[in-house]
């Protein structure tokens, strides 16, 4: 009998993590049942509570899925939504200072003393920095996760000690202190302003793995050859090649070449040379980035804005590859939009069981609330052209 949390194997779950079995016969498939039980309960998010974080005053979501697709108008927090599982993941005080987190706000000359006005405050809400930050989720292994943020005032105690090395700590800036719960255990994280910048000082977090797409920019070329390099040396190379060949049929294999000055990804598409992947076009490097997230290692997996760069008539395929990369690695996906292309072929796409339509709204008096869409209701909804992004 398979765990309450646990999803039932399908022969087509089978077929994608045994791709060299033509047709697993039964007692092939009961071997990968039990292989699963062994495992345990797949690693996921059950629900999610947000209070005082940016847009949100008092959110909470049930009935989070494999793959969670978030919608809502501009400035309805789905992105903020994005950045509290970042952080309730993180499981530390430290990770405010991720670049994702602060939103790539310019940062040059800026003076440490700066940062709990710029990039502390703004993560209030209300710009309130009074009332504490919390997190709360139930997670299918790791049990219920609470997470609380709160600026402290300058504590004269505090002494260059704490932070090692010699780096003098700002006596009279705030500090800003994480506690993390995990059942009766308590861990503590700090965030000190020193005179090189900030420090982290944390019990060992109980952390979760993320991967972050943002919804633009540029990105990194040379990170995304050295995790294609990392995936080249686990033979897992071929599944992004897979997923291009969505774009570029005519693609047979990535390889990562200097020839810029910097190990960039190029691709072979029959012609009498390789091409760089930036070359290729945005969708093309946009799907690339996806692809080597989701496949480089983690449990979950953060998507602002998937459609981005992507063209409509690709999007069920896009779906089709995350949710069998999903399966295959026993991930729990998180990906925002504002396309209703995008919903809709998320819905014809997904598989039922697997996916929630999560709609986050704001109401006339500030408050905020997440309408779950079941599968019928997402149905009805498309096929009366209601709002649902």
């Amino acid at each position: 009998m398979l765990p309450n949390d646990s999803t039932p194997v399908r022969l087509q779950d089978i077929m994608d993590e045994h791709p060299h079995v033509v047709l697993p016969d039964a007692s092939f498939a009961l071997q990968v049942v039990r292989q699963r039980l062994a495992r345990g309960l797949r690693p996921m998010f059950k629900n999610l509570k947000v209070r005082n974080y940016r847009v949100f005053k008092d959110l909470r979501i049930d009935g989070l899925r494999r793959i969670n697709l978030i919608a809502g108008r501009n400035n309805a927090g789905k992105t903020a939504l994005l950045e509290a599982l970042t952080l309730l993941a993180s499981g530390h005080s430290g990770a405010t200072v991720n670049p994702l987190v602060m939103r790539d706000l310019p940062q040059p000359n800026m003076s440490p003393n700066a940062i709990p006005g710029v990039f502390w405050k703004p993560m209030f809400a209300m710009l309130d920095d009074s009332q504490p930050i919390e997190f709360q989720a139930d997670h299918t292994k790791l049990g219920c996760l609470r997470l609380h943020l709160e600026v402290r005032a300058a504590d004269a105690k505090i002494t260059a000690d704490v932070t090692g090395g010699g780096v003098p700590i700002d006596g009279s800036a705030p500090v800003l202190k994480g506690t993390l719960l995990r059942g009766d255990e308590e861990r503590e994280s700090a965030l000190y302003i020193t005179d090189k910048g900030v420090r982290v000082e944390h019990d060992k977090p109980v952390t979760i793995p993320v991967g972050f797409m943002p919804s633009g920019g540029a990105g990194d070329a040379t990170q995304d050859a050295a995790v294609l390099g990392d995936l080249k040396k686990q033979k897992r190379d071929r599944l992004v090649v897979e997923a291009l060949q969505t774009i570029a049929p005519d693609l047979t294999r990535l390889e990562i070449i200097t020839a810029t000055g910097a190990p960039i990804i190029w691709g072979d598409i029959g012609l009498a040379e390789m091409i760089s992947l930036p070359s290729l076009g945005e969708g093309m490097v946009r799907f690339a980035r996806l692809a080597l997230l989701m496949l480089a290692g983690g449990e979950v997996i953060l998507l602002d804005e998937v459609e981005n760069g992507i063209h409509h008539s690709i999007l069920p395929q896009l779906w089709k590859f995350i949710e069998r990369t999903a399966r295959r690695f026993d991930l729990q996906v998180f990906a925002t939009t504002h396309s209703f292309e995008c919903v809709q072929a998320a819905y014809r796409t997904l598989d039922a069981d697997q996916f929630r339509l999560h709609r986050l709204e704001v109401d006339e008096d500030g408050s905020n609330r997440c309408v779950t869409y079941e599968p019928d209701a997402i149905d009805a909804a498309i096929r009366h052209h209601l709002e649902v992004r």
